[in-house]
Parts: C-alpha cells; sequence; structure tokens
C-alpha cells in the first residue's frame, strides 16, 4: 500500500529504482527518448561518504530536488536504510516526497523481510508502479 507523503509536502517527482547492472541502460534510453531539456533527470548513486555531503543547502542535494526523475539502484536504497550503530545515513530517498516510484525487477523486494524491501514500502510516494 501506498506511503503518503506528509500533509502540505509536495510530491512531484519520479523516482525509478533498477538493478545497478541496468542503471547505464535506464540512462541511455533516456537520453536517448526524451528531447534534450524536456525532463531534468538525476542519477543518484554515490558511496557512502558522498551521501553525508547531502545536507540541507548543498549542491548536490538542490540538484536532487530540483530533477524530474530521480534514476537510483537498489543497493543505493539499501545503503541509506542500513544505517548501523554510531554510522547516522542521510535517508534522502526516505525523506522526499515521490509523486511516483518505479520499481524496475521489481522482484527484488519479493522477501518483505530484507532491508531493500523494507527500504522500497517506506519510500514516501503517491503512486507505485512495479515492472519485472
Amino acid at each position: 500500500p501506498p506511503n503518503p507523503p506528509p500533509p502540505g509536502a509536495e510530491a512531484r517527482q519520479t523516482l525509478v529504482v533498477v538493478p545497478l547492472s541496468l542503471l547505464g541502460q535506464w540512462e541511455k534510453e533516456l537520453r536517448d527518448k526524451v528531447a534534450p531539456g524536456r525532463l531534468a533527470v538525476y542519477t543518484h548513486h554515490c558511496s557512502r561518504a558522498s551521501l553525508m555531503t547531502m545536507n540541507s543547502g548543498s549542491p548536490a542535494l538542490e540538484v536532487f530536488q530540483k530533477a524530474d526523475l530521480v534514476l537510483t539502484t537498489y543497493e543505493q536504497l539499501s545503503m541509506e536504510c542500513d544505517a548501523r550503530k554510531g554510522q547516522p545515513r542521510r535517508r534522502v530517498l526516505q525523506n522526499q516526497p515521490w509523486y511516483r516510484v518505479v520499481l524496475d525487477e521489481s522482484q527484488r523486494i519479493q522477501n518483505s523481510r530484507t532491508v531493500v524491501a523494507t527500504a522500497a514500502c517506506n519510500l514516501r510516494r503517491v503512486h507505485s508502479w512495479l515492472m519485472s
């Protein structure tokens, strides 16, 4: 079931979550099929260290928040939600209100007890699209 954004939060972005092996293919398809300037796309795939730099007011966070479509991976989604004691994570994807969340190869969340399934279910969204 959807996990709606909080009242008053503007949900306009689309989040597309893909396996790492398909990230380049999605980027290529978007470049080839969408006219330049029609859709602002941001690829959110980074290390734990660079994830911590996405603080309020940072240029990376501003670009992320202005994108129409954000591409990320299941691995990234898991990384952001796998907080270990003493190592807080910026939950950039979890805190963003999404209009639409698209899960490509959605069988990745088949087991509801995995970190990635929990992370996907906790995304604040209005609509969900599951692709296999």
